[in-house]
C-alpha cells in the first residue's frame, strides 16, 4: 500500500531529523508500466496522497511535533504490532478515494512537495503508449533496463527486448522529456572482460545511448534462476567481485 509506505517513510524522515520538504520518489523494482492500469493509478495516487495528508495533518505555522507524536504515539515501541495496526487504521480511514489529477493539483502547494519521480521499466515497455501514462502519472525520470549493447547476450537471457528496443525507447523518452537512468550489468553470459569495457564506453559514444545517469548492477546469480542452474552444471562462471571492480574502475 504505496499510501502507508510514503506515510511511514516520512515518518522515518522526521525521527531522523531530515528535511523532507522535497521528496523525490522513486518506484523501483520492476517493469511498473507492466502491472495492472488499476493498480498503477492507485499506487502512483497514494504516493500523491499521503504525501499531501501528512502535510495538512502536521503542518500549521510550521511542522506541529506535538501532534505528530500524539498521532503516531510516540514514544513507543517499534515492534509493537497493536500499535501499528492502530496507525494503519487510522491512517486507512484518511485515505479515502483516491483521484490522481486532485493529489497532483494538491501537491503543487503542499508542505511536503513531489519534486522527482521516477519510474523504473525495460525498454519494450518504455514506449510511447508507456512514456505518455508516465507523463500523466507525473513522472520526472525513467531508470530503463538496458543491461547490454550485444543482442546474442540479450537472446541469450531472455530479456524481451533487443538493442534496437533499447534505442527506440531512449529516443521516445527523451524526445518526451525525460531525464533517462540506465542500468547496465557487466558479467553476463557471452560476455568478457573486454566485451564489458568496450559496451559500458558505447553507451557514451554511441549518440543513440548517452544517458543522463547510469546505474552499474554487476550480474549476481541467484538460487532458483537459470544461471544458477547453469552455474551448478559449469556451463556459466559468473565474475568475482574484484573482477567486477577492475571492469568498472576501466
Amino acid at each position: 500500500d504505496s499510501y502507508l509506505q510514503v506515510f511511514n517513510r516520512l515518518q522515518h524522515y522526521v525521527l531522523l531529523g531530515h528535511s523532507f520538504d522535497k521528496v523525490e520518489v522513486i518506484v523501483m523494482g520492476g517493469t511498473f508500466p507492466a502491472e495492472d492500469k488499476e493498480y498503477q493509478e492507485e499506487f502512483i495516487t497514494g504516493v500523491f496522497k499521503a504525501m499531501n495528508d501528512f502535510s495538512d495533518l502536521f503542518f500549521e505555522d510550521g511542522f506541529n511535533f506535538v501532534k505528530f507524536k500524539e498521532f503516531f504515539e510516540l514514544p513507543g515501541d517499534m515492534k509493537d504490532k497493536e500499535r501499528e495496526l492502530r496507525i494503519q487504521e487510522k491512517l486507512l480511514k484518511l485515505k479515502g478515494g483516491l483521484d490522481l489529477e486532485k493529489e497532483k493539483l494538491r501537491n503543487e502547494n503542499s508542505k511536503v512537495r513531489c519534486v522527482a519521480l521516477c519510474i523504473e521499466t525495460k525498454s519494450d515497455w518504455g514506449l510511447l503508449e508507456h512514456g505518455n501514462e508516465m507523463l500523466r502519472q507525473g513522472c520526472t525520470r525513467v531508470e530503463l533496463g538496458i543491461q547490454s549493447v550485444y543482442d546474442d547476450v540479450l537472446e541469450h537471457v531472455h530479456r524481451g527486448h533487443d538493442s534496437g528496443d533499447s534505442k527506440k525507447s531512449i529516443q521516445i523518452l527523451k524526445d518526451l522529456g525525460f531525464k533517462i537512468n540506465f542500468h547496465y550489468m557487466p558479467g553476463l553470459p557471452l560476455t568478457s572482460r573486454e566485451r564489458d569495457v568496450s559496451g559500458m564506453k558505447q553507451l557514451f559514444l554511441d549518440e543513440d545511448y548517452r544517458p543522463d545517469m547510469l546505474k552499474i548492477y554487476p550480474c549476481m546469480v541467484g538460487p532458483g534462476t537459470a544461471l544458477y542452474y547453469q552455474w551448478k552444471k559449469g556451463e556459466f562462471k559468473p565474475i568475482s567481485t574484484d573482477e567486477a571492480i577492475e571492469r568498472i574502475v576501466e
